[in-house]
């Protein structure tokens, strides 16, 4: 049987070998979470005590430092999730258009989103709350959805291209 990631409990892991500074260290390896490690044994405690809302943050967290080149390394305390953002539903919303439009090969083609696996990357409370969004987008006209492809809809657009909030998204 797989292994499933500590923080989002969901995704499968590999396990990616010993970290450089230690053998103690060890890799994970999530596919929604991306790659990371714990420094010392009570990290992993620490993260079996989170709360949903938490370890969603973190597992946006993990996936976001290693998009940027720098896996995340896991302690004991819970700095890093207090000082994360809490975004609003219309930020998670962006978001979700912004990563469509990273995905979209041209205007109104269809985009695969594995909700799976890619629900950190806009902040979404898991794979339901990925569904969520989804639905949300899909009422505001934003974006439709066929069983396997998510296509941005003229709205969706216009509202990436010319809401200037989405500059800081």
């Amino acid at each position: 049987m797989a292994d499933v990631c500590l923080i989002c409990r969901g995704a499968t892991i590999q396990d990616g070998g010993v970290h450089p500074r230690s053998a103690l260290m060890r890799w994970v390896t999530c596919f929604a979470c991306g790659r990371y490690f714990f420094s010392v044994p009570e990290a992993r405690d620490a993260i079996n005590g989170l709360g949903n809302d938490d370890r969603f943050t973190l597992s946006a967290l993990t996936r976001q430092a290693l998009d940027s080149g720098a896996p995340m390394e896991l302690k004991r305390d819970n700095l890093i999730i207090e000082a994360a953002p809490r975004l609003a539903l219309s930020d998670r919303l962006d978001r979700l258009l912004l990563l469509l439009d990273e995905r979209a090969s041209d205007y109104l083609s269809p985009v695969v989103l594995n909700k799976d696996h890619d629900f950190p990357l806009v902040w979404a409370r898991g794979p339901a709350g990925m569904n969520a969004l989804v639905t949300i987008a899909k009422q505001e006209g934003l974006l439709r959805t066929d069983p396997d492809h998510v296509v941005l809809t003229p709205k969706g657009w216009a509202r990436v291209w010319f809401d200037p909030s989405l500059n800081d998204a």
